[in-house]
This record gives structure tokens, C-alpha cells and sequence, in this order.
């Protein structure tokens, strides 16, 4: 401890005679200098200060110590989480939201069915013939939506429900033919809602965005 506080003391030493010398220069009109100098302890270490007109920088031990602490030492951290509004995750249901509230008006409009009813209709179509268990899986609904949607839409002719072949108790979904009608004005429907989301980007964009999609979805399984 003593040792420190003596090296301390002969390093604040130097730094003052430093200090005067190039402020004298200064005052005779000469142009001030850097200076280095070099102390030798009885530990052997070398420690070096340098002055410019005043301003210390010292390196002690090859360990850099400004005389004023960085900015922003003195205050608390602040945290390095993005604000909530940047989250990807919040971003994503809020256009989730956005995108679902103008489909909620389009569907009903085009197609004569609710936003689910017409999903569940799409998945129909495009992977008849399915279970119940299937729809819910292929439509992103729980089983039990995916029966009320089924029972909807069979209630309006637009959907077959037979005994499934493999299975007494299950039963299998297929499209009437006005469904398959129906079928058409959702697939074009579902067209235009890609279009009016996705179209704000270029075609290259939509492609990167699709490969990130995949991933993405690989991995939440």
C-alpha cells in the first residue's frame, strides 16, 4: 500500500512540473511540446506520463485512465432491450391485427363467408379430402373451431362430410360443387389479400421473406 501511494505521489509530482514548464512556454510565446517522461520504481515497472498543455493522459502499467471519467460512467446503464414498439414479435401481431381486420370486411363481401368459415373452406379445397383434425392442423385452428367451421360450412352445401374409410368413428371433408365454386372466388380473394399486404415489397423481397418464413415456422415446431 505504501509502495502505491509513493509511486502516486511521484507521478502527481512529475505531472505538475510538467504542467509549469510548457505553461511558462507558453507564456514566452514559445509553442508548447509533448512530454514524456519516465519514471523508474524500485518495483521495476515503468510508468509513463504524458502532458499536453496541461490536459493528462496517463498510462500506467500499459493500462490507459483518463483524468475524467467517459461519458456516461457517472450515470446508470440504461437497458439495451429494444423499445417494446420494435419488437419483432409485436410488430408481427400488430400486422396480424391490421391485415385481419381489413379481411374480416373483404370475405364476407366476395365470398358470402366469415374469415374463418372462408379459411377453413381454402383448406378444404386445396387438401381434400381431410379429417376434422386435419382442417384444424392445415387451417392453424384447435380442433374444436375446426368442427364448428366444418358444421358451417356443410350446413350451407358447400362442404361433404362422409365416413372416413379408415376410421368408424371419424369422418372425411371434401367440396360440393358449389363449393368448388366458392372455392374459386376464395382462392382469387386470398390473392388480392396477398397482394395488398405483400405488395408494398419487391418481387425479390416477397421471395427472401417466404425463405424466412419457412425457417421461421420450422423452428416454432
Amino acid at each position: 500500500m505504501q509502495v502505491v501511494i509513493c509511486e502516486f505521489i511521484l507521478i502527481t509530482y512529475n505531472l505538475k512540473i510538467n504542467y509549469f514548464l510548457n505553461l511558462r512556454k507558453t507564456q514566452q510565446g514559445e509553442h508548447p511540446t509533448n512530454t514524456r517522461t519516465n519514471i523508474k520504481q524500485a518495483t521495476g515497472k515503468s510508468i509513463s506520463a504524458q502532458i499536453h498543455f496541461g490536459c493528462a493522459h496517463n498510462q500506467i502499467n500499459g493500462q490507459c485512465t483518463n483524468s475524467t471519467p467517459p461519458i456516461g460512467m457517472t450515470q446508470s446503464k440504461k437497458s439495451s432491450a429494444a423499445p417494446l414498439e420494435r419488437t419483432l414479435t409485436y410488430r408481427l401481431h400488430r400486422l396480424h391485427k391490421l391485415t385481419d381486420a381489413q379481411s374480416q370486411q373483404a370475405y364476407p363481401a366476395q365470398t358470402g363467408l366469415s374469415l374463418s368459415d372462408g379459411r377453413c373452406l381454402a383448406s378444404i379445397g386445396h387438401f381434400e379430402p381431410l379429417s376434422v383434425k386435419d382442417l384444424a392442423q392445415r387451417a392453424n385452428l384447435n380442433k374444436s373451431q375446426a368442427s364448428r367451421a366444418a358444421q358451417s360450412l356443410v350446413a350451407q352445401g358447400l362442404v361433404l362430410k362422409d365416413d372416413h374409410p379408415g376410421d368408424g368413428r371419424g369422418v372425411v371433408l371434401s367440396l360440393t360443387a358449389q363449393g368448388r365454386e366458392t372455392f374459386t372466388h376464395t382462392m382469387a380473394l386470398i390473392e388480392q389479400r396477398n397482394v395488398a399486404i405483400f405488395g408494398c415489397l419487391t418481387t425479390h423481397e416477397q421471395a427472401h421473406l417466404s425463405e424466412l418464413f419457412d425457417r421461421l415456422i420450422a423452428h416454432a415446431r
